[in-house]
C-alpha cells in the first residue's frame, strides 16, 4: 500500500489513493466540515490556499 501524503492527495484529488483511503478520506471531511467546520476551513486555508484543488479532491472522493 502506498503512503499518500496530505499534499499530494490534495492537489492530486487522491489520484494515488487506494479504494480504502478515499473511503477514509470521504468520511474524515464528511466529519470534519460537519462537526468541526473552523478546523476545516484551516485545512483549506494551509493545504489549498488558492482554493483550486479542495472541491476536485472533495468530488474524487464522494460516494467511497
Amino acid at each position: 500500500m502506498r503512503l499518500v501524503l496530505i499534499p499530494d492527495g490534495v492537489k492530486g484529488a487522491c489520484h494515488s489513493c487506494n479504494e480504502k483511503q478515499k473511503h477514509m478520506g470521504n468520511i474524515f471531511f464528511d466529519k470534519l466540515k460537519k462537526n468541526y467546520p473552523e478546523f476545516y476551513d484551516e485545512f483549506v486555508k494551509k493545504y489549498d490556499p488558492s482554493g483550486i484543488y479542495m472541491n476536485n479532491l472533495l468530488e474524487a472522493i464522494k460516494g467511497y
